[in-house]
Order: C-alpha cells, then structure tokens, then sequence
C-alpha cells in the first residue's frame, strides 16, 4: 500500500516491502502485487488526513501524479521479482474505495458514477504507469468483490467506459 512506502510527502521506504517479498522468496512464493490502498496526507476526503497522515486510505490521492509515481518506483523497484500487479483491492465494494454513506442503503447515483470514474481514472494511471515502468508486467483490474455490499453496476460501467484497454486481466474474487 502507498502508505507503507510514503507515510509522509517524499519520504519514500520500501524496507518492509523489500523484506516481506524476501521472505516469501525463500518460501518459494511466487507474488503478485497488490499496490492499493492510498496514504491518508495524500487524500483531502479522508478524515484521518490530520489524526494518522501515515495511515492507509480508502481514497486514491487526490493527485493521480503521486500515484503514477508510486507505481513506477514500486513497479521498476521489483521489476524482474514481481510480474503481476493489481491497483486496489475490491474496489467496486462501498467499504474499500471512496466509502459513500447511504441513508437507509440508498446512494446518490451522481456520487455512485462518480466514484466508478475515480476508479477508472486510477486504474488508467495504474496501467500506464506499470507498463511505462515494465512493459512486460502483467496488469490486473482491481480484484472485483462482487459480493456483500457492493455497486453491482460497478463492473459494467468500467467495462462499457473502457477499462478493458486499461488492464491485461480481470481479477475476480469469487466467493460463492
């Protein structure tokens, strides 16, 4: 996640990432990376921005810039360990990417598609980033919950707006 490499503006480490990929190397664990979640400082909407800046965010950065960077370093930093990569876990789910309040279950469809283009806009960074970086890596959709409480139009709406051009694999969690 962003922010286990950037708790704070331009304080890049990736010691912990370089030690646990170490780790399940000598397990013999071939990875794939999941680079999702963002960093609280980098995102105006999240409410831990103050509180716990170094914390991990359910809301992208609200500079795609910042994330693009990320992905390049992390992406050319494990180039030749790592072949796959994922932006965001379950993103069409409502808990683990732009979390929206419904009263009574109900969501405003402005703030619905809204949310499903904030996705497709980082999954586009995500993609352009990696393949700048690597163009030989494997680039994931976000791994689609598509269970609990979850935008059932989500899935669709990226697929009709393009987002097929924008990853190399569909990443579906099944959990029937």
């Amino acid at each position: 996640a962003l922010a286990h490499v950037l708790p704070g503006p331009g304080k890049w480490q990736f010691a912990k990432s370089d030690r646990d990929l170490k780790f399940m190397e000598t397990l013999g664990i071939t990875p794939y990376g999941s680079l999702g979640y963002g960093v609280a400082w980098a995102s105006s909407r999240d409410s831990n921005r103050l509180q716990n800046p170094g914390s991990w965010s359910k809301f992208p950065p609200d500079d795609l810039a910042l994330w693009a960077e990320y992905v390049t370093r992390t992406v050319s930093r494990y180039r030749e360990r790592v072949r796959c990569w994922s932006p965001w876990n379950e993103p069409d789910s409502f808990g683990f990417f732009i979390p929206l309040q419904g009263a009574g279950g109900e969501r405003n469809p402005a703030n619905v598609t809204a949310r499903r283009a904030s996705y497709l806009e980082l999954q586009k960074a995500t993609y352009r980033a990696a393949k700048a970086a690597d163009p030989n890596v494997t680039v994931l959709s976000g791994g689609f919950a598509m269970g609990g409480d979850y935008d059932r139009g989500f899935l669709p709406w990226l697929i009709t707006n393009g987002l097929m051009d924008y990853c190399d694999v569909l990443e579906i969690h099944t959990y029937w």
